[in-house]
């Protein structure tokens, strides 16, 4: 999410606070109650299906929408797709991880509201209910088909990315593509009727009466519209920002002290990983994330930005052997 540029002008509200993002979506304040999500880009069609197929159980953990309106809507004469929703009170994650204030108990509460998510079944009677079960190839497509492409699409990026930080990024790309394949042969994707798509910290929100809240969820999946998808995906979108993602973003580097904490906060994650999650591979979920580093270079604007995101990805490959 990111606030408005300048020229846009509109009956609602810019909204402090947000986050500068990929530029695909505006969130704007509709009045004190309110917020308003809109898009030029069908990015936004898959926020809008997950928003119609909440199930009841589930409603607790997400703002609660007014209205969801496929695109494309006219909203002052252009093409939107809109998404109207509660305004949550309540200070991010991310805030709360680069303000060194996230506590440990919080990442046992994060995790295992994501383990309800992944353990909800479909309503009977509902649409999800309708929907054929996704494939191993479905529940993989986020995976090394992705990192591939954007490498392709991207290879004079990466090549002169790779000049300037010194790294190997072609073997980079080879042994991350290498993993993922490997991973998707196997068929260790495992299976939820709902997973968020993107729970870095940015998207988690603590709430005013202590609870926890989640937005921007993806519900989409190789071009089909769908709730569904591989749990270790939504897992490594946590490990991500574990592994300093937000101080990324901000471009500063962890001191001492706040490495100390983010690895008591890393230990606990593990703790409820392998209590709630048994049959995941931690070197799995920390492979993914690396590629998530990887791949996601293209999408930002700030060399500096994409040069922490790469020594970060080589890194882990080097400390799983990979590299």
């Amino acid at each position: 999410w990111h606030v408005a540029p300048s020229h846009v002008h509109s009956q609602f509200e810019a909204l402090d606070g947000a986050i500068d993002a990929r530029g695909f979506n505006l969130v704007r304040a509709a009045g004190k109650e309110h917020v308003v999500k809109t898009s030029q880009h069908d990015a936004l069609q898959g926020e809008c299906h997950w928003y119609r197929s909440i199930p009841p159980s589930l409603a607790d953990l997400f703002p609660k929408p007014l209205e969801v309106v496929d695109g494309p809507t006219a909203v002052e004469g252009d093409g939107f797709w809109m998404i109207r929703m509660t305004r949550v009170a309540g200070v991010t994650f991310s805030h709360l991880a680069t303000s060194r204030l996230l506590m440990k108990a919080w990442i046992r509460r994060l995790v295992r509201e994501l383990h309800r998510i992944h353990s909800q079944q479909p309503v009977p009677g509902t649409a999800a209910a309708a929907e054929l079960k996704a494939t191993n190839a479905e529940l993989c497509y986020n995976y090394a088909a992705k990192v591939a492409s954007r490498w392709k699409k991207h290879e004079a990026l990466y090549t002169t990315l790779g000049e300037e930080t010194g790294l190997d990024l072609r073997k980079m790309k080879d042994c991350t593509v290498g993993f993922l394949e490997e991973f998707e042969a196997s068929e260790r994707a495992q299976h939820a009727f709902y997973i968020h798509g993107d729970p870095v910290f940015s998207n988690v929100i603590r709430t005013a009466d202590d609870g926890i809240a989640l937005i921007d969820m993806r519900g989409e999946l190789g071009g089909r519209l769908t709730t569904q998808g591989d749990v270790q995906y939504d897992l490594s979108k946590v490990y991500q920002s574990l592994c300093g993602y937000d101080f990324m973003m901000l471009d500063q580097a962890p001191d001492a002290a706040t490495s100390e904490v983010f690895d008591g906060l890393r230990a606990v994650f593990w703790e409820e990983v392998q209590k709630l999650y048994p049959s995941v591979l931690h070197r799995d979920v920390r492979l993914i994330t690396a590629s998530h580093f990887f791949s996601m270079v293209p999408l930002h604007e700030l060399r500096s930005r994409m040069a922490r995101y790469l020594r970060a990805s080589s890194s882990m490959l080097m400390v799983e052997g990979l590299m």
